[in-house]
């Protein structure tokens, strides 16, 4: 089935992209561009898209219902294990070496292999701890 590049996919992959580094709601992305332009029921139907197209990811916090989502669009992005403030949600790209550690200890020592584009570890930023 053909997908269209609607205006309100538009301004949510813009509004995403504008934000590689946070991670959010589909009814905080609604309150940001809900001036008239963009319905709740676009923004969840526009986000399920995407995340089946792997354009973003989402994923559910821990003690929370809502599914938080990030864009995956980002050069940054492709590739990377983010590492997510369970405090204050701010995402980080985890550094390549230490990312490449994690990859390859836990390919030899487990026999795992992770995808690190749909990783995400959780803890506390510096800037919260």
């Amino acid at each position: 089935m053909k997908q269209y590049m609607t205006t309100q996919r538009k301004k949510l992959i813009s509004f995403l992209q504008e934000h590689p580094d946070r991670q959010f709601t589909a009814k905080e992305i609604f309150d940001i561009l809900s001036e008239g332009s963009v319905s709740l029921s676009a923004v969840y139907r526009n986000l399920s898209v995407l995340e089946e197209n792997g354009q973003i990811t989402g994923v559910y916090r821990e003690g929370c219902r809502d599914k938080y989502y990030r864009c995956q669009l980002s050069d940054k992005c492709k590739g990377s294990i983010h590492l997510t403030c369970t405090k204050c949600g701010k995402t980080l790209h985890m550094n390549k070496d230490s990312a490449n550690t994690l990859i390859d200890a836990a390919a030899s020592k487990d026999e795992f292999r992770i995808t690190a584009s749909k990783t995400v570890i959780y803890g506390v930023c510096k800037d919260c701890n």
